[in-house]
């Protein structure tokens, strides 16, 4: 299954993997058009200091390629969203909007 959305004037975009397919999610793959070099999209969770965890969840594509293949892990019930960094993990201001494709399958469907 794919997932597709903008990331446009602000650097954020928020999910509830629950809302959206009702059971875990494994990201496979990511392809993103019209981002600068340098960029990293960042997969973390939301309110992530209130649950006592590291942060950033992942970083998807500092290390990997669009046809590498990462197997990355959303529960179902955790909030999630994608930001845009750089290097360095500095939010950053977007010239135009990006289109990030996801694409996942999912486990454990109840």
């Amino acid at each position: 299954m794919n997932l597709v959305f903008n990331i446009a004037r602000t650097y954020e975009h928020e999910f509830t993997s629950n809302n959206l397919i009702k059971s875990d999610m494994v990201i496979d793959r990511v392809t993103m058009k019209g981002e600068s070099p340098g960029t990293c999209l960042v997969l973390d969770r939301v309110n992530n200091m209130q649950e006592r965890r590291q942060s950033p969840l992942v970083v998807l594509n500092e290390e990997f390629t669009e046809n590498a293949h990462m197997n990355v892990v959303v529960p179902k019930s955790r909030k999630w969203s994608f930001s845009l960094t750089d290097k360095t993990g500095a939010t950053i201001a977007l010239p135009m909007p990006i289109t990030v494709c996801i694409h996942f399958y999912t486990i454990n469907e109840s």
